[in-house]
């Protein structure tokens, strides 16, 4: 039972991680896209 709580806490760090590289991922994907679609209007 004392082995639980330290697996769980790794495990949420791993998975707050991930989820932070996504969003991370997310904003820069939404960033290019808003270059692209800029370009093309100015185009």
């Amino acid at each position: 039972v004392s082995a639980d709580p330290p697996i769980a806490t790794v495990d949420v760090v791993v998975i707050g991680a991930g989820v932070m590289s996504a969003g991370i991922a997310l904003q820069l994907s939404r960033r290019s896209a808003e270059r692209v679609i800029v370009a093309d209007v100015c185009a």
